[in-house]
Order: structure tokens, then C-alpha cells, then sequence
């Protein structure tokens, strides 16, 4: 035993003081944690703020700061990293019952509804912000929708016209991309019968209206948009379902509102109204019924809508029914909505469905 002593001396000398220093480290360490030094550079409030930012919610947990309202969509409120540089489109599409469902709708920033001849409805379409690969099926021009396009000084997207469409082009120099002439940038398919098998993409049209001069840039008018739900009082009218008794039963329209998600599910016809594009039923955060004058015009049964002009209007937004008035005074100037005092409306950040309909229209609510 006294041989191995001399033999391991140096290394039972070393593992004493490995030992010794381990143990003086140890209670180094221990020592300055509890006696931080501030970081370099800062001083003892910044040390302070930078304790609380430790022990604060992580960024998903945390308030986030309040967004800035010129980045926002103007025709559906929502937040954008950058504001568009393309105009808008206005894209007409088929509603009948052999166009549906329809595509790309669930896409769009703000859709407009109303009667064409036969007692069908059909939609039109504005994407801002918004876009979407595959948008239709794509049906012929009417003036009054041509009309509504001008309120975001959008390109009118279409596949042919009425004579009173193609008079009124005419007549206002329109931009407006028709497929007729075109033909590229518009694609049909096989798995539905003409004229409902009709397509395009945001893409592809803002390809077109750039090929044919029409994307200069435009001041794109829109709606004023709540940052918070207001409080409801109790003499405002409750409306969790609307129905819109347009002529035929397959174009009837009903909206349900959904608590939970605070927007109202769509249906027509008795059916859920689906986006092909999704698989999945339209919701609509705010609906705008908008009374105008109708009348027919010529034997095929078309209409003279007077979108221009002034009459009145219900809005339903947070489950509450709202009466107020529109009003348009020329081709280019923006429709107004303005509630039972005059003052302009505002709206939840979220799509709007703006419902065009005779004056002598029933809606329960």
C-alpha cells in the first residue's frame, strides 16, 4: 500500500485540487446569482424593465399593439401588410342554381347581390386585398352592376352583355375586361354545361387589366370600420335570421347568425350556400339591404335598377338590425350609407354582402 501511495502521489495531488476548485466554483457561482451584475451598458431601471419583460406573457399571450388603421383593407377593414398597388376587381358571376356552387366568393373583399331577368340573382364580386385561384362561373354585363363596380373604381370583369350594358360601355368609356374578345386569361371546364363553366384567377385578370392599361393606380373609396364592438343598448333590435324573398324560391336568401363566431352563415334556396373553392358554407360578417327602384325594360324580361340615387336601407351587423338610407348622386362617386341620424355607418372589420333589392321586396328579421 505504501508503494502505491509513492506510485500515485502527482495524481491524488491533482484530484484534491480539481476537487478544492470544483467546490470554490460552486460557491462563486452561487454568490453572484444571487448578487446580479447588470448587463453591460445597463443602468438600474433599464435592469428593472428588462426583470419585467422576463416574467412577461410571451408574444402569443400578449396584448398586441393596436394596428394602424391606413393598413387596412377600405372595402372589408382587414389588416394588410401593404395596401394594393393593383385596382380592384369587380368580377360578375352566375347564381343560378346551375352555377353553383359558386367559386372564389369566400375570397372577395365585398360582394354585391341582385336580381337579373327570371327571378335569379346573380353576384358581383370585388377583390382588393383579396385573392383567389380559381372565380365564377363568370356570366354577362348589366348596367347596374357595371354601375356598382364604379363605387371602387374597379375593373368590370365579364363574358359578354346585355344591348343596355353594351350601350352604356360605350356611352362611359367603362374599363372592363370581357372575355368574348379575349379569351386568354379565362379557362372552361368540362364538368358543367355552358354558359356556367367559365373561370378565371385574381391573377390572371390583374395580368389582363395590366396588358390592356387599365391598372393605373386608383383611390379606392370604401367604409369606415369599428375598432370594437359597441356596447348594445337594450332598444336596439335583436336579428339572428333574415330572409330575403326574392321572386323564385331557389334565389331566396337566408342569413343565421352565429354567436359564437359573430358573423351570419348564408343560405339560398333552403340550402347552404357553399364556396366550391373551400368546401365550405359563406359566411358574411355585415349585410346591407339596400331598397332601389326596379322596373322591367324590354321583352326579355331585363331590369333598370336605379342604384343611383337615394332610398332606403336595413344593416345587420353583431346580431343587430340597424335601418338607415343610401345614397349615390353620380357614376363615379361612392355609394353612402349613413344610419337614421346621417351619420355615415360603420362596420366590424370583415366582408360585407351588400343585398340590391326592389323596394316592394319582403324581408322578415
Amino acid at each position: 500500500m505504501k508503494h502505491w501511495f509513492k506510485r500515485n502521489q502527482l495524481y491524488l495531488l491533482l484530484l484534491v485540487f480539481a476537487i478544492a476548485a470544483g467546490i470554490g466554483a460552486y460557491y462563486y457561482i452561487n454568490h453572484a446569482l444571487e448578487n446580479r451584475v447588470p448587463p453591460v451598458g445597463v443602468n438600474d431601471k433599464e435592469e428593472d424593465h428588462l426583470s419585467d419583460m422576463a416574467n412577461s406573457p410571451s408574444k402569443n399571450e400578449e396584448e398586441q399593439p393596436k394596428e394602424d388603421d391606413s393598413m387596412r383593407c377600405p372595402l372589408d377593414g382587414q389588416a394588410v401588410s401593404s395596401i394594393s398597388q393593383d385596382r380592384p376587381l369587380a368580377v360578375m358571376i352566375g347564381n343560378s342554381p346551375a352555377a353553383r356552387p359558386v367559386y372564389g366568393v369566400a375570397d372577395a373583399d365585398l360582394v354585391y347581390e341582385a336580381l337579373v331577368e327570371g327571378g335569379i340573382t346573380r353576384l358581383l364580386a370585388v377583390y382588393y386585398h383579396g385573392q383567389s385561384a380559381r372565380i365564377g362561373s363568370i356570366r354577362s354585363a348589366r348596367p347596374y352592376f357595371i354601375t356598382l363596380a364604379q363605387d371602387t373604381g374597379a375593373v368590370y370583369v365579364h363574358v359578354g352583355e346585355s344591348p343596355q350594358a353594351e350601350t352604356f360601355f360605350k356611352e362611359y368609356g367603362i374599363d372592363h375586361l370581357n372575355e368574348m374578345p379575349i379569351t386568354r386569361g379565362f379557362w372552361r371546364v368540362n364538368d358543367r354545361v355552358p354558359p356556367h363553366n367559365l373561370f378565371s384567377s385574381t391573377e390572371n385578370m390583374h395580368q389582363l387589366a395590366k396588358d390592356f392599361n387599365m391598372n393605373d393606380k386608383t383611390e379606392v373609396s370604401g367604409f369606415m370600420f369599428e375598432k370594437e364592438v359597441p356596447a348594445a343598448s337594450e332598444d336596439l333590435r335583436k336579428s339572428e335570421e333574415i330572409i330575403i324573398y326574392y321572386p323564385e324560391k331557389y334565389s331566396q336568401v337566408k342569413y343565421v347568425y352565429q354567436e359564437d363566431t359573430d358573423d351570419y352563415l348564408r343560405y339560398m334556396g333552403g340550402k347552404a350556400y357553399i364556396d366550391g373553392s373551400k368546401n365550405s358554407q359563406l359566411r358574411a360578417k355585415n349585410i346591407i339591404i339596400q331598397y332601389v327602384n326596379t322596373k322591367v325594360i324590354d321583352g326579355e324580361g331585363r331590369l333598370a335598377m336605379a342604384v343611383m340615387g337615394e332610398g332606403k336601407i336595413l344593416v345587420f351587423k353583431n346580431g343587430i338590425a340597424y335601418e338607415g338610407k343610401w345614397s349615390k348622386s353620380g357614376l363615379e362617386e361612392p355609394t353612402k350609407y349613413n344610419d337614421i341620424n346621417g351619420e355615415e355607418m360603420k362596420f366590424p372589420p370583415g366582408q360585407i354582402w351588400i343585398q340590391i333589392v326592389p323596394g316592394d321586396t319582403r324581408i322578415d328579421y
